[in-house]
């Protein structure tokens, strides 16, 4: 040991931290270096599985963003429709009473009227609240999934998102 200790007491790479005992022959280098390009190899392979991983996380929610956009629009729709037809009613209501009603029969058909539109507009704003309280939860849960799938510090090779290598 003492021989092998006062042949490397020349070699510049022992006083420095973190190296390793001299490489002596040309087969020993290639298979060192083939090691660290499969390491470098295999880090940029799970980078790229993160990287795509991410990307089908941002497309999966651009997606639900747009199809809860979709129901809304639709919902909209519905909401203008029923009111048209609401006051298409009430126009003819009012041309028939008008012909025939008394004001205290009008006065209490409209207040249903209002009723009925109140509850609505009430329900839209429950249904607002709704997807606006799962859009949170889904920001939460990304978020979340997002902390849980990064890599500890100092340890960039171990897959700690469930990423197979």
């Amino acid at each position: 040991m003492q021989a092998d200790d006062s042949q490397r007491a020349g070699d510049p790479g022992l006083n420095q931290p973190g190296a390793g005992p001299t490489i002596r022959t040309a087969e020993e280098r290639e298979r060192v270096t083939a090691e660290r390009e499969a390491a470098a190899d295999a880090r940029e392979r799970v980078a790229d599985e993160r990287e795509r991983a991410v990307d089908e996380r941002e497309r999966a929610l651009a997606k639900r963003e747009w199809m809860a956009d979709e129901r809304d629009r639709v919902a909209d729709r519905r909401e203008q429709a029923a009111n048209h037809r609401e006051q298409t009613a009430d126009r003819r209501e009012q041309l028939a009473d008008a012909r025939e009603g008394t004001a205290e029969e009008r006065e209490r058909e409209r207040l249903k009227r209002v009723e009925a539109r109140t509850e609505r507009y009430r329900s839209s704003a429950r249904r607002e609240e709704a997807t606006i309280q799962r859009e949170i939860a889904a920001s939460e849960r990304e978020v979340a999934d997002t902390e849980q799938s990064s890599p500890p510090d100092g340890d960039s090779d171990a897959p700690s998102d469930g990423i197979p290598q």
